[in-house]
C-alpha cells in the first residue's frame, strides 16, 4: 500500500486540504509528493489545485472558507474530490488515502466497491 501511494503521488498531483498539522507533517515526510495545505495558506491553495488529479479534504481541521473555495474550483475543473475521516493514526490515514486513490481510478486496481464484491 505504501509503495502504491508513493508511486501514485509521484505521477499524479494529489492534494490534502486541512487536517491536523502534526499528522500532515508526518504524511509529508513519508510522501513528499502529496501536497498538504492548511487554513493559513488558503489564499494560495486555490490556484495550486487547478491541475490536480485528486483533492482530499481532511475536515476535522478545515475552515469553511477554505473548503468552499477549493470545492468550487474542483467542481469547475471537474477534479475528483474525496473526504478523509477524522482519523488520528498514520496507518488509518494511509489506508484512507489509498482507498481514495483507488476510487479515483489513479491506481491499477478497480474501485473499492468492486474489489469488495470480488473478495
Amino acid at each position: 500500500m505504501q509503495d502504491t501511494i508513493r508511486q501514485v503521488s509521484r505521477h499524479h498531483k494529489i492534494y490534502l486540504i486541512g487536517g491536523n498539522q502534526n499528522l500532515t507533517k508526518k504524511l509529508r515526510n513519508r510522501y513528499p509528493d502529496i501536497r498538504c495545505y492548511h487554513s493559513e495558506r488558503k489564499s494560495s491553495c486555490g490556484a495550486m489545485i487547478t491541475n490536480a488529479d485528486l483533492v482530499m479534504f481532511k475536515y476535522d481541521s478545515l475552515c469553511h472558507a477554505m473548503s468552499a473555495k477549493v470545492q468550487g474550483i474542483a467542481e469547475a475543473k471537474k477534479i475528483p474530490c474525496a473526504y478523509i475521516s477524522p482519523v488520528t493514526s498514520m496507518e488509518l490515514l494511509e489506508h484512507e488515502i489509498y482507498e481514495k486513490m483507488v476510487d479515483a481510478g489513479l491506481t491499477e486496481e478497480t474501485g473499492s466497491e468492486e474489489r469488495r464484491e470480488g473478495s
